[in-house]
């Protein structure tokens, strides 16, 4: 059996799909020691397994204990929200230990630190990160801290590979960034929208591609043909996946209703509704990524209506969240940037896009 597919049935088995809330204890029993074990290459020998110490912080996993090669692991229930709290008093004990490695995780999201990164908050001591569903990206991280990576120094290798990617995958996509402005001024475009036709076309490239080292969540469909406009005529609903694959064709579309997961159709009346709907509904399975969101200097949600470089958003939508927080939401996109802004929360929050389906309709064409 491939390590995805074992991977797959692990959480099949774990019944994460059922109405049963899995508590700490569950995640840690039906998930993440069955992964450990059966995928990472662990043996009971290897780890030891202790209640949360709360005074001295100690995470729930000790991995490799009494070597050079020691690592902790600090697990969540399935249905809590990883946060930089949590990273940073486990990075805490970590750094008191004099290790370098730590991972946080609740079973959904796996989250590597680097406790080598000195001088800067636990957050920028994130180096990797893998969600549930994306089997491919789990299996990439599992195999990253498996017991052979750890022993033979491999897994310094794949963070700095992670570590590189995200740095680019930002960079590249943001028109004020220096790798941009580097590029502008080699392609002598070093101008403002010299430098945004530079970060769309990365925009884009990110968006199509889905080989095995950028893959997009398993359940996905991939693109590797083309999706005509006319299947879509007459008010049809259609999937996220689908309509990623159509994106170019959307100006002048309009989406009349909205559906997650088979559930009641809802009505939407415009692209900024939608995107709005499907934030909520992330932020109801508690998926939302860390904010602000993306790390670049245009947020797309902040807690503050602002940018990173303290810019005010152009047209900023101001939403309540399940916890009682207030989320600013900036809406002052195009129908094809909107699409892509929820293909990419839907990718950080490991959501498949094929759970959302959309109503559209398309003008009518004239006859001939």
């Amino acid at each position: 059996m491939e390590l995805t597919d074992r991977i797959k049935q692990i959480y099949e088995e774990a019944g994460i799909n059922g109405s049963q809330r899995l508590s700490e204890a569950d995640t840690c029993e039906r998930i993440i020691t069955r992964l450990l074990r059966e995928v990472a290459g662990y043996h009971f020998a290897d780890y030891s397994s202790q209640e949360r110490d709360a005074a001295r912080g100690r995470p729930d996993y000790t991995v490799l204990p009494g070597t050079a090669k020691t690592w902790y692991l600090e697990a969540k229930a399935w249905s809590v929200p990883l946060n930089d709290g949590e990273a940073a008093q486990a990075m805490n004990y970590v750094n008191s230990q004099g290790k370098r490695w730590a991972v946080l995780t609740n079973g959904r999201e796996w989250r590597l630190y680097d406790n080598h990164k000195v001088g800067v908050p636990a957050a920028e001591k994130l180096q990797a990160q893998a969600n549930y569903p994306d089997f491919a990206s789990i299996e990439r991280f599992l195999s990253a801290i498996s017991k052979q990576s750890i022993t033979s120094g491999k897994l310094e290798e794949f963070a700095l590979r992670e570590s590189i990617a995200q740095q680019l995958e930002v960079g590249l996509e943001d028109p004020d960034s220096a790798l941009v402005k580097a590029l502008a001024r080699e392609l002598k475009a070093n101008t403002l929208n010299g430098r945004q036709v530079i970060a769309d076309f990365f925009r884009r490239k990110n968006s199509f591609n889905s080989n095995a080292e950028t893959e997009l969540m398993s359940e996905t469909a991939t693109i590797s043909s083309p999706v005509e406009q006319e299947k879509f005529d007459e008010d049809s609903l259609v999937s996220f996946s689908q309509i990623f694959q159509i994106r170019d064709t959307l100006p002048g579309a309009k989406p009349t209703g909205l559906q997650f997961d088979q559930s009641t159709e809802v009505v939407v009346s415009t692209w900024k509704e939608l995107l709005i709907a499907i934030i909520r509904w992330i932020d109801s399975l508690g998926k939302l990524p860390r904010i602000p969101f993306p790390e670049n200097s245009m947020y797309m949600l902040n807690y503050q209506s602002s940018h990173r470089d303290g810019t005010e958003m152009i047209n900023a939508h101001q939403l309540d969240l399940t916890g009682g927080k207030t989320l600013f939401v900036e809406t002052n996109t195009n129908t094809i940037l909107k699409t892509i802004q929820i293909e990419k929360l839907c990718k950080a929050a490991g959501i498949s896009p094929d759970r959302i389906r959309v109503r559209l309709r398309f003008p009518k064409k004239e006859a001939l």
